[in-house]
């Protein structure tokens, strides 16, 4: 599984709609509605969330990637030492992180490009990662043939 910040994971694009992603993947095993609205499809197998929301014309605009086996960047994220992925991450995106510690989990945020480490224990447990907005504060759609 391949993470592509700004765009999606694998062929599951940001902008897909709830009806998109089932043909993609199947149905979830769960959907959960959020206090605003979202609605997260839940995929067991592929340790996977994908938020869509309603503000966004019920679009996918957030995904949570728990799958031990996806690559982000090219590189094996889970399999690293914190400060090396955020060293690596920090090189690669082009802007410094900001973290915000809630006691037994870090979450590490690199605003720009929109994607954000958990971190439990020291140890990597989610990436999550959305849809960039635009100055304006639309979101920038990847196009379908990312």
């Amino acid at each position: 599984m391949q993470i592509y910040p700004a765009i999606g994971v694998d062929r599951v694009l940001f902008g897909m709609n709830e009806q998109e992603l089932v043909a993609l993947l199947g149905p979830p095993d769960k959907v959960v509605t959020s206090d605003n609205g979202n609605r997260d499809l839940c995929y067991y197998a592929l340790k996977l969330i994908l938020k869509i929301e309603p503000n966004n014309e019920s679009r996918l605009g957030w995904i949570s990637v728990r799958n031990r086996s996806s690559r982000l960047t090219g590189i094996d994220p889970w399999s690293m030492k914190r400060e090396q992925l955020l060293s690596h991450l920090s090189l690669k995106f082009s802007e410094a992180y900001e973290v915000d510690d809630y006691g037994e989990m870090e979450s590490y945020t690199f605003g720009e490009i929109w994607v954000e480490l958990q971190f439990e224990l020291d140890e990597l447990t989610s990436i999550n990662f959305g849809v960039p907005y635009d100055p304006n504060d639309m979101p920038i759609w990847p196009s379908k043939s990312a």
